[in-house]
């Protein structure tokens, strides 16, 4: 009799196996039938509806809907290969809202083969905590919301990488990390610095009440490049491999200059080697590629020389602890820079110039060994000639094909940006569209690209 019963459950089982792949069969050719969006959307609002128990009657019995095609019990129990398949048909923000559905959902999104990332990143403008993400292939910006972090309106951003945003609070000068797409946060615990000198006042704090944003938000309203140099510098470098970041703050407000690296798999700080110490550097953010962090600075001795360069790069980095200069192009151009930015672009390295009365960008790329330029072909901005005169070239940023110039025009206390693309594919121009906290002195801009496997 036991024998007996035990065939009996052996061959239900087998039945049952039969059924599901026969089902799975089915459910892949629907899938694959499902050109559109319109389509995969009515599909997942049918799972949706079962998934959070709208989809079944008592006693187990499926409901239809009005055609006879969407059996709601049937879609709301997809297993996750066919989920997978069908969300990964929509657009990244409408995965990201599909989280919520229920738990299966979540952990089908989150998995790293849904959410690949895209070859373009976005452009990112944060101001006062809210910040707006443009879409280069549907030409539109997007409002997000930071609502998830605490005082997220007094954060500044410092900088990002790999799907991560570090800020600064404007109060307490403390360091905090998020991930938007993930809606996950950590504050970092404070640095190592001994005693450094308030930029306002002359005294001396200690660096976690340090307002980094703050310097850069006065220097930002001035015209003067000098004035927009800074004594503080933070950076970020993502490592997609351990799936780990290390935050970097290189200070030149203490008795002696100094850099403090802050490591995620350790949740620590620990002090690394000296940067130079008589540069001032350009930008707050440096650029990260691989495990390096490039810098804009000016003031950096040449070799035995008394005299100061107006322009140098130099890098950090953080596998080996050193810092080094990377020798600018040997063309005569040093005294004649208006402008210089540093951009990430695929792996690699370049160098945007642009030279006084001058509305062409020249490139360059450093080279693979890292002690050299590759000169690229200029970029010529034939779409807004009115570079001159008052206008000035604020940001350059590059990921994927496209590269991305803010420009920048100030009347009295009035300021107005605008963002203008060059996609190299193209080789066209376009200009974004206008945004209000575009024209305000506290806005920051970087480039994103959302991830939902990251932990901040």
């Amino acid at each position: 009799m036991f024998i007996a019963h035990f065939v009996s459950w052996k061959e239900r089982v087998r039945k049952y196996r039969k059924s599901m792949a026969k089902r799975s069969r089915l459910l892949k050719t629907r899938v694959r039938e499902l050109g559109d969006t319109v389509m995969t959307r009515l599909l997942l609002e049918s799972s949706a509806g079962a998934a959070l128990g709208n989809g079944e009657r008592d006693g187990g019995e499926s409901r239809a809907t009005g055609d006879g095609d969407m059996d709601s019990a049937l879609w709301g129990r997809l297993p996750d290969d066919i989920l997978e398949s069908v969300l990964a048909m929509l657009p990244f923000d409408d995965r990201v809202s599909m989280r919520y559905v229920c738990r299966q959902w979540n952990a089908v999104i989150t998995s790293r083969g849904l959410c690949p990332p895209d070859q373009n990143p976005q452009l990112l403008c944060n101001m006062a905590g809210a910040f707006s993400t443009y879409n280069q292939a549907k030409a539109k910006w997007t409002e997000r919301s930071l609502s998830f972090v605490a005082n997220h309106r007094d954060l500044y951003l410092a900088t990002s990488d790999g799907g991560l945003l570090c800020f600064q609070n404007r109060e307490t000068g403390a360091l905090l990390v998020c991930n938007p797409a993930g809606r996950s946060s950590r504050e970092l615990p404070p640095p190592l610095f001994e005693v450094c000198m308030d930029a306002e006042t002359g005294e001396g704090r200690s660096l976690d009440m340090i307002n980094i944003g703050h310097v850069r938000f006065l220097a930002a309203r001035s015209r003067s490049w000098n004035a927009r140099m800074t004594k503080c510098v933070v950076g970020m470098s993502f490592d997609r491999v351990r799936q780990s970041y290390r935050v970097v703050v290189a200070s030149m407000l203490t008795k002696r200059p100094q850099t403090q690296v802050y490591d995620f798999a350790t949740d620590s700080w620990y002090i690394g080697a000296d940067p130079p110490p008589t540069v001032t550097w350009f930008r707050r953010s440096p650029v990260a590629s691989g495990n390096c962090l490039f810098c804009v600075v000016r003031g950096l001795r040449d070799g035995n020389s008394e005299d100061a360069l107006v322009w140098s790069v130099i890098k950090y980095d953080l596998e080996r602890d050193a810092w080094c200069d990377i020798p600018m192009p040997r063309h005569r151009i040093r005294d004649s820079i208006f402008a210089i930015e540093l951009a990430e672009h695929r792996g690699r390295v370049r160098m945007f110039l642009r030279l006084v009365h001058s509305l062409i960008f020249h490139c360059w790329e450093l080279n693979a060994d890292g002690a050299s330029w590759l000169p690229l072909s200029a970029l010529q901005n034939e779409v807004n000639e009115r570079l001159a005169g008052t206008r000035y070239w604020d940001l350059c940023l590059a990921g994927g094909n496209l590269i991305y110039l803010m420009l920048v025009n100030v009347w009295d206390d009035e300021i107005l940006r605008f963002v203008q693309c060059y996609d190299l594919t193209t080789k066209l121009w376009s200009r974004l569209p206008h945004i209000v906290p575009l024209n305000s002195y506290d806005c920051q801009m970087c480039l994103f690209q959302p991830s939902l496997t990251v932990a901040a």
